[in-house]
């Protein structure tokens, strides 16, 4: 009988073992300028079983935390990891425009009907510092400027040698040999 337990214990302890699910969210960076993107990404990693796996849905502009923006959501990435397990990932790329520390609430994703919450993240939003007091320092748009730069004549020297690199068993015509000075108008090439 104390073995039957035993048995029933182990077999029950290794299948919650092995239908654990793992949540993770990650934020590509923590900092950001106001105006600039960041990928929020929520993971899901259970085993090889099939799942129905339910992410937050937030709509283009929707606000995932007061000044916090949605612009685009991505579809739902499969992953096969170690061990038959599986890991499902979601993407939502955020931008905010105002400055603020702001906390991005913890994220409802569902497996199977049953509701995992994720952990709250930061991200900054930063502005860039301007010197509106010494407008001196502010110089309008340039004219557009010349090229400083003249284009370079070809000599013959240059000429002959741009034809033995690309392979050309001929020169001017000739079999191989130097050209001629009747070919290069008088010009010595030696």
């Amino acid at each position: 009988m104390k073995r039957l337990f035993l048995s029933i214990l182990f077999v029950s302890l290794t299948m919650s073992i092995w239908s654990q699910v793992t949540i993770d969210q990650k934020i590509d960076t923590m900092q950001i300028l106001i105006g600039e993107q960041t990928k929020l990404t929520l993971s899901v990693t259970l085993d090889e079983k099939h799942h129905k796996v339910s992410f937050p849905k937030f709509e283009r502009s929707q606000y995932i935390t007061p000044g916090v923006e949605v612009l685009e959501c991505s579809n739902i990435d499969t992953l096969g990891v170690e061990d038959n397990l599986i890991k499902y990932s979601k993407s939502y790329t955020l931008t905010s425009f105002d400055e603020k520390l702001y906390c991005i609430p913890s994220q409802s994703i569902k497996v199977d009907g049953k509701s995992y919450q994720t952990k709250d993240l930061a991200l900054k939003v930063m502005t860039m510092p301007v010197d509106t007091v010494h407008t001196e320092k502010f110089y309008g748009p340039k004219d557009v400027q010349d090229n400083p730069f003249k284009p370079l004549r070809m000599t013959s020297a240059s000429a002959s040698l741009s034809y033995s690199i690309s392979g050309s068993g001929k020169i001017d015509g000739n079999d191989g040999s130097r050209p001629t000075a009747a070919q290069t108008g008088g010009a010595d090439m030696g």
